[in-house]
């Protein structure tokens, strides 16, 4: 196999991580979503997202990155 075609490869999986990753957060912001028991990693990275008070502003591409 070339490279190019393990890039394109790469590529494309990257993508479609990431379309996950997006999914999971937008059901987690979903108003509609009943509050969970306990929360989960993904619930207290995104109150980080929403709280400003932090030096550096978390923002949905850390979250993604910190989940893989």
């Amino acid at each position: 196999m070339r490279i190019t075609g393990l890039a394109a490869r790469l590529e494309k999986n990257i993508k479609e991580f990431d379309v996950f990753y997006q999914q999971i957060i937008d059901e987690h912001l979903d108003p509609k979503r009943s509050k969970p028991a306990q929360e989960d990693i993904l619930d207290v990275l995104l109150q980080m997202h929403k709280d400003r008070s932090f030096k550096v502003q978390l923002t949905f591409d850390h979250i993604k990155a910190i989940l893989m």
